[in-house]
């Protein structure tokens, strides 16, 4: 999803004139459960869009196939990654080893979380039980966006933010002219 080469959704959307950054990323992660996000700077023409941007999205999750060249070289990449990572302040990086001991053995405390293991038949199944968690009806779309003031119709407690609470189906009523 985060791919922005040739033939990506970031690609097409960019083509399009719909979206000028596309990141994705984990934004949580336990032993437990992760949170996947999907973060997009979307053009003028991307607001008045959104609900086709939304389509695409769920289209390219539902196309997305277990590739063996496509791991391998993500895991060169981490590879790279782990090789020239500078470790930063100290006690931030203790920190982080002791929270990696909670999820991978003392082997693997300082490479757990970027190293990738060997591609091979248990990576593809966990990558295909993982796909069918993507979906519409598990996720939560935000928009941020002054232009969506008018529809925002509660405040938030602490810091007075106005916001607005929607079903994944009220997308399909956003206004074009926003």
């Amino acid at each position: 999803m985060g791919h922005q080469g040739e033939g990506s959704l970031y690609g097409f959307l960019k083509k399009n004139g719909l979206c000028l950054s596309l990141y994705m990323n984990i934004m949580t992660d336990d032993n437990m459960f992760q949170l996947y996000g999907i973060s997009m700077e979307l053009t003028i023409k991307g607001m008045k869009n959104i609900p086709f941007i939304i389509k695409c999205i769920y289209d390219t999750i539902e196309n997305i196939k277990v590739d063996k060249k496509l791991y391998n070289e993500l895991k060169i990449i981490n590879q790279i990654q782990f090789d020239y990572t500078i470790t930063g302040e100290k006690i931030n990086y203790v920190s982080t080893l002791s929270m990696n001991l909670l999820d991978y053995d003392y082997k693997n405390i300082i490479c757990g979380p970027i190293l990738l293991p060997e591609f091979d038949e248990k990576i593809t199944k966990y990558i295909q039980d993982m796909m069918k968690y993507f979906r519409k009806d598990n996720s939560v779309t935000v928009i941020l966006s002054k232009s969506n003031s008018q529809i925002a119709n509660k405040t938030e407690k602490w810091y007075g933010v106005k916001y607005s609470l929607n079903s994944q189906d009220s997308l399909n009523n956003i206004k074009k002219n926003k």
